[in-house]
């Protein structure tokens, strides 16, 4: 946080059902105030609900990317449409 000091970070430790109903209630409401979402989608619903419905937008770093199996990203894609 010392390298951009101008920056605001507010984290909320809470529960996915928590972090869902949150998110959810701001989404609604025209509220956009997550910037970053870090959730666990075992199996694909999450994907199904919020990114296709741009409520959450995927993001994939490429230098964390760069790192992985192509063939897991491949198995995440089947999983998630």
């Amino acid at each position: 946080m010392a390298k951009y000091p101008e920056i605001k970070c507010t984290a909320f430790d809470i529960s996915t059902n928590e972090l869902l109903d949150k998110v959810t209630r701001e989404h609604e409401a025209g509220q956009y105030v997550a910037d970053v979402v870090h959730i666990k989608d075992q199996d694909g619903s999450l994907y199904n609900e919020y990114v296709k419905n741009k409520i959450f937008y995927l993001y994939q770093p490429a230098d964390i990317f760069a790192h992985i199996d192509p063939s897991y990203e491949t198995a995440a894609r089947c999983t998630s449409s």
